[in-house]
């Protein structure tokens, strides 16, 4: 099933196979809205991009717990992400980071700019989505506690 066809129906998501959220290793998020909405993920040893669906004109979520579907990714979309997410680290900050976590780092606000005003913007309605995870704020919060604990032994 293609995301797009998520954002279309979302009650497809009960069709999707149903993953376990203990699995799931984030790596970084690429968007937050009360807690990730988006980014790169280890889920069985593959790299996923994990994203919720959700309504930008509504200011929600389709539910609690959250579902969070993870979308296959192309080598060459990988290659970009990776691109994408140094240089929000080195314009920006290391924000949302969460395994290999080093000392967090606010860039200058007047440095911004240089990755917002060149930002490519990625396009998943095309793409194949692996399955469904469902978080909330308290799972959110044990997986930092995790990829933490596994940051400090590395």
């Amino acid at each position: 099933m293609l995301w797009r066809e998520i954002l279309e129906n979302i009650s497809l998501l009960e069709t999707l196979p149903q993953l376990s959220s203990e699995k799931f290793i984030p790596l970084w998020s690429d968007d937050v809205w009360d807690g990730p909405i988006a980014g790169i993920c280890i889920y069985e040893n593959t790299l996923f991009y994990f994203i919720v669906p959700f309504n930008y004109d509504l200011d929600d979520y389709p539910r609690m717990p959250t579902p969070h579907c993870l979308i296959y990714l192309a080598n060459e979309d990988i290659k970009l992400l990776f691109d994408s997410r140094e240089e929000f680290e080195r314009y920006v900050s290391s924000n949302y980071r969460y395994i290999l976590r080093a000392t967090r780092v606010e860039r200058n606000k007047d440095t911004h700019s240089q990755f917002y005003d060149n930002r490519k913007d990625f396009d998943f309605r095309d793409k194949e989505v692996f399955g469904v995870l469902y978080m909330n704020k308290w799972t959110w919060k044990d997986t930092y506690r995790w990829n933490k604990e596994v940051s400090d032994q590395n």
